[in-house]
């Protein structure tokens, strides 16, 4: 949130690995910034934005930042052993 309590939605480029995209998605829903996010997980108030254009998150920071929307990240087969 800006300091007049308005909200700036958080844009990516089109190229943005497709994770950090529905991180961004999820915080523009529900009106988190990229500072409170990172200030709640505790890492660099810039790195939200390296993720957006350079840099690919480790599981670990995604899955928090996922954990402080109330989603977490899961493991599911996508086929059965049994049709191979």
């Amino acid at each position: 949130m800006r300091q007049d309590g308005s909200f700036q939605k958080i844009e990516y480029r089109d190229n943005t690995f497709y994770l950090v995209k529905m991180l961004v998605d999820e915080m523009n829903k529900q009106q988190i910034s990229q500072n409170d996010m990172c200030k709640k997980v505790g890492i660099d108030r810039t790195m939200i934005t390296k993720w957006k254009t350079k840099q690919r998150p480790t599981i670990d920071l995604l899955r928090a930042c996922f954990n402080v929307l109330g989603y977490d990240i899961t493991i599911k087969r996508i086929r059965d052993e049994a049709s191979s």
